[in-house]
């Protein structure tokens, strides 16, 4: 596995957008395996609350990330919806798991 690390700098908005143009299709292509892939077994996953509630879930996290993935979302070239969807994966499984985010400071 070749792991890269990229020390982005500005407001959140400005390394979301820097983040997404790095990104680019690739994003697009992630999302969709680990939408796939990430719930065992994949009947687990309610598609339709993912895409009713993926927005109400990225209207619930703190600003500075909403802002992020919204720049994340424009550098790629993604609909917003699409992005929230990929973070909002977590929320609709039927199998209990939960996700957290960290913040460094």
């Amino acid at each position: 596995m070749n792991a890269r690390a990229y020390f982005l700098k500005g407001c959140p908005r400005e390394i979301g957008l820097e983040m997404g143009r790095m990104l680019g299709e690739k994003l697009e292509r992630n999302i969709e395996i680990y939408q796939r892939k990430r719930p065992i077994p994949p009947e687990v996953l309610d598609m339709e609350m993912l895409q009713n509630e993926a927005i109400g879930v990225l209207r619930r996290m703190p600003r500075r990330f909403q802002e992020e993935l919204e720049g994340l979302t424009e550098g790629a070239n993604l609909q917003l919806q699409r992005v929230a969807e990929w973070i909002a994966v977590e929320e609709c499984l039927q199998s209990g798991c939960s996700g957290f985010l960290i913040n460094w400071v």
